[in-house]
């Protein structure tokens, strides 16, 4: 159905019909990286099967691997 390219605070999704999805990075002081592509990636996915359009998801997405940046270290 698609993919999800995130470089830094920048993502992106394209369809498998070409159509391109962009959200806006979300302000965040990085106190912890371990985990954020991770929860990012999940979060899509779970967004979409939740039945989020992509930028409804992509949106969800970057404000929850901001959480996972700005939290404790594991």
């Amino acid at each position: 159905e698609g993919a999800a390219l995130r470089e830094g605070p920048r993502v992106e999704a394209i369809t498998g019909d070409g159509r391109r999805y962009h959200a806006p990075g979300v302000p965040v002081t990085a106190t912890n990286t371990v985990g954020a592509g991770d929860a990012f990636f999940a979060a899509v996915v779970v967004r979409r099967l939740a039945g989020d359009d992509w930028p409804a998801a992509l949106a969800f997405a970057n404000r929850y691997a901001a959480g996972v940046l700005g939290g404790p270290t594991p």
